[in-house]
């Protein structure tokens, strides 16, 4: 073979090569492009989300939310649900920050009269007024029926009540329940969730946190748990603050997209709660969640600003019901019907 010979067998080589070389960069690509979601699932990352988000946002801030804890789901915390919601959105969301403040209603009335204001709320009914509030730019849709978004403010969970009934309770007369679980079902009561626990009492109407702090308390040994009906003021809505600006507002809006996603409800699971998206399935380690969820499929509920403005006036009416004022229990069953959403 002369040398040309081999020259030109080297150059057909090394052409084949190259050309090799391409076709397994281009099936590469093809693959990591093409990839089955489930694939990409598997491992934890959204491919494309990942890349969506490597350009850094025009503005760039932390975002302010109070969360006002002014009722408690079956278990763990709300405010930490939302800060790690938050994490998860700040990594999705390089250079947008949101900080989460749990707060009792009344160290948030107390910021308030010393002017320290969120960008954004999470917040159940009654605890916010109307006019705190400025409207929102999304669409948002697709609730649990019973819950609607309002133009200042938009459900993202709820919790509720159960009957419970102690067989070794020492009095089987008393129905131990709040003021206005009371005056609501038309019965005489007591509030004392502690006293249940303590087995003063055989039959009550709790909320869901006092249920599972009985449950796991341990000390009602024969305790059973219903629904009672699909009742709950216990709906946690978001909002934002008038006087936001208008980046800030829209970040905070693309945050309850966010908490409303179907990744994020489900994960409400976790703290007992359930979600007001519908159509999203939820996983509970309590089968009792799961009984109270069925019972919770629709809700009837208060709308939150109507409820703000009726509050006292309905709890004042509630107190003289539960102790046997019939007057007081025909004018709170009145005004619960004007406030119900």
């Amino acid at each position: 073979m002369t040398n040309a010979d081999r020259l030109c067998h080297i150059g057909l080589n090394m052409r084949k090569i190259g050309a090799f070389r391409i076709i397994v960069c281009v099936s590469i690509l093809l693959f990591l492009v093409l990839s089955p979601s489930k694939l990409l699932e598997a491992v934890g990352v959204d491919f494309y989300l990942e890349q969506l988000q490597i350009e850094k946002p025009e503005w760039q801030g932390t975002i302010t939310l109070y969360h006002i804890v002014s009722a408690k789901t079956y278990q763990g915390s709300v405010t930490y649900y939302l800060q790690t919601q938050a994490e998860a959105f700040e990594r999705n969301n390089r250079g947008v920050f949101i900080e989460v403040i749990g707060m009792s209603e009344e160290d948030y009335k107390e910021r308030l009269e010393y002017g320290r204001t969120p960008d954004a709320f999470s917040f159940f009914a009654g605890s916010v007024y109307r006019e705190q509030l400025q409207f929102l730019n999304q669409d948002y849709g697709g609730f649990v029926e019973g819950l609607r978004a309002l133009e200042q403010a938009v459900p993202y969970l709820y919790s509720g009540y159960a009957a419970c009934k102690n067989e070794q309770g020492a009095d089987g007369e008393t129905l131990c329940a709040s003021e206005f679980s009371a005056a609501r079902l038309g019965r005489l009561g007591i509030s004392d969730a502690a006293g249940f626990s303590d087995n003063r009492y055989q039959n009550a109407v709790l909320d869901l946190r006092s249920v599972g702090d009985c449950i796991r308390a341990e000390k009602v040994v024969n305790l059973s748990v219903e629904a009672v009906d699909n009742f709950t003021e216990q709906v946690c809505y978001l909002g934002i603050a008038k006087g936001t600006s208008a980046d800030k507002a829209y970040w905070c809006e693309q945050f309850f997209l966010w908490l409303l996603s179907d990744k994020a409800q489900q994960e409400l699971s976790s703290i007992g709660a359930f979600c007001a998206k519908s159509g999203v399935e939820q996983e509970f380690s309590s089968r009792l969640l799961v009984e109270l969820k069925t019972a919770y499929s629709t809700v009837t509920t208060v709308e939150p600003f109507e409820y703000y403005s009726n509050k006292e006036a309905l709890w004042a009416d509630a107190a003289l019901a539960a102790g046997g004022d019939a007057a007081a229990g025909e004018r709170f069953i009145q005004r619960l019907g004007v406030v119900l959403l």
